[in-house]
């Protein structure tokens, strides 16, 4: 076969998605058809079948909505008051997998809830509601809300009252680690906290009188199912090597989601429809995922993990978008696989593109559990807003925020990156991990206590 000329291509896939006004339409559909896209209600399954309606009148073949079993989670009321040394109320929003509650207890500030800082508090900790502040100190390294979490249920706290880092009182949401199999009440009661509310607790409990909150909440969970939407552009080699290019579906229930993640699925069905009348030039498949419940623990990207490991050999690379509304430089984070480095940052080049090249690894999105399988992969994100604030995980994570342009960057961006690795005829330069090495990296970075938190750890 003739190698094609990519030049050429690369002008067409950038004509088809800059010249249309297909990404705005879309993503105006999604936010406002399917609000945020929660894992088990009907908006989630609304917005499935529009993703795959868009698919098959992209000409993807094979469009399917896969199911996987999943513990579904509905917010009820909750309200957060300080009930010593004086009276108030504070906004505050229950976080995912927390069951319904009505405790009063000491209140405890535990900074950023590192470990350092748990082990100073000590016994103090235990049955206290333990006030948490996003992010980390100055020049430290972040943690995940999850792993503070953990961190301070182990020390025996009666709730966990997380503050958001940035100022606009917006309390934050973010699910909890839960086990899939385990009893439906095994989380801690739990709400976001907005950045200005928690330093007024915070305050009072530096004036050395004990304060005493009341937390009530009315959430609901039960046993439910939820689904990946596959399609694929099929290459010559059916049974050769794939790549699959992804994103979560799903959002929260407060907002409408937009940045995270109709921006990344927007992305994905324009990259489809560029790459589309390209099919008979592709050597390799190319399969297209919007995964479900990414925002409970990326659930849909696990199941689907799980359901195809047959063929995971042959899975060359998944490119997974997350987050590409905003900003003017696509971020491309490669996972566990430094030898492709190099391979992606002379396409960068090549493409001319604003594309920054890194290597770290991100445990926090639908890359991570091709991670765990030793696939290559990359966390593609934008970056460079000069917002003051990230919106995501917050009620302002609406339609107005997001940069249409942002998201054609990242699809003509990564559209003439999959074209290259779909029809490229030199040697791959990427390689399966074994699960040795895949222990080792995890270890190094320190994701083992969290993943056997989340009984995810599988290694012995």
């Amino acid at each position: 076969m003739k190698t094609p000329d990519l030049s050429l291509l690369d002008r067409v896939i950038c004509g088809e998605i800059y010249a249309s006004d297909a990404a705005a339409r879309n993503l105006e559909r999604l936010c406002q058809e399917c609000n945020g896209r929660f894992a088990g209600s009907d908006d989630y399954r609304r917005a499935a079948e529009m993703v795959a309606e868009w698919w098959r009148a992209c000409g993807l073949s094979d469009v399917h909505l896969e199911p996987f079993p999943f513990t579904a989670w509905a917010r009820g009321s909750a309200t957060l008051t300080l009930t010593a040394p004086t009276t108030r109320h504070y906004p505050c929003l229950a976080l995912p997998y927390a069951p319904a509650c009505d405790l009063e207890a000491e209140v405890i500030d535990l900074g950023f809830g590192l470990d350092a800082d748990v082990k100073r508090a000590g016994a103090a900790i235990r049955g206290k509601l333990a006030l948490v502040k996003n992010g980390g100190p100055v020049g430290g390294r972040p943690e995940h809300r999850l792993q503070k979490y953990a961190r301070i249920k182990e020390a025996g706290a009666a709730a966990f009252l997380f503050l958001d880092d940035q100022p606009g009182m917006l309390p934050p949401t973010g699910s909890l680690v839960f086990i899939q199999d385990g009893p439906l009440d095994q989380a801690l009661p739990s709400v976001g906290v907005p950045y200005e509310a928690g330093l007024d607790i915070a305050r009072w409990i530096k004036s050395g009188e004990p304060v005493r909150i009341r937390l009530q909440a009315d959430n609901r969970l039960w046993r439910a199912e939820s689904w990946n939407v596959v399609g694929e552009l099929p290459g010559q080699a059916p049974d050769g090597p794939f790549i699959v290019v992804g994103g979560h579906l799903d959002g929260h229930d407060i907002a409408q989601g937009a940045i995270d993640n109709a921006s990344g699925i927007v992305a994905i069905t324009e990259m489809a429809r560029a790459l589309a009348p390209q099919r008979g030039q592709l050597q390799r498949t190319v399969r297209f995922i919007a995964f479900g419940v990414e925002e409970l623990g990326m659930l849909g990207s696990h199941a689907y993990v799980a359901q195809h490991t047959a063929e995971l050999d042959r899975l060359r690379f998944v490119f997974n978008l997350d987050c590409v509304g905003t900003g003017n430089r696509v971020g491309f984070g490669l996972q566990d696989c430094g030898e492709l480095a190099p391979y992606f940052r002379e396409m960068g080049q090549e493409l001319a593109a604003d594309l920054d090249v890194g290597e770290y690894l991100v445990p926090f999105s639908d890359q991570f559990p091709f991670t765990l399988q030793g696939l290559p992969s990359a966390f593609i994100h934008t970056s460079g807003d000069k917002s003051p604030r990230g919106w995501g995980h917050t009620s302002a994570d609406t339609l107005d925020k997001v940069s249409v342009q942002a998201i054609r960057l990242a699809a003509a961006t990564t559209a003439r990156m999959v074209l290259r690795v779909a029809i490229g005829d030199g040697a791959w330069p990427g390689r399966r991990r074994t699960p040795d090495e895949v222990k080792a990296t995890l270890q190094a970075q320190g994701a083992e206590p969290l993943m056997r938190a989340e009984g995810l750890w599988p290694f012995a």
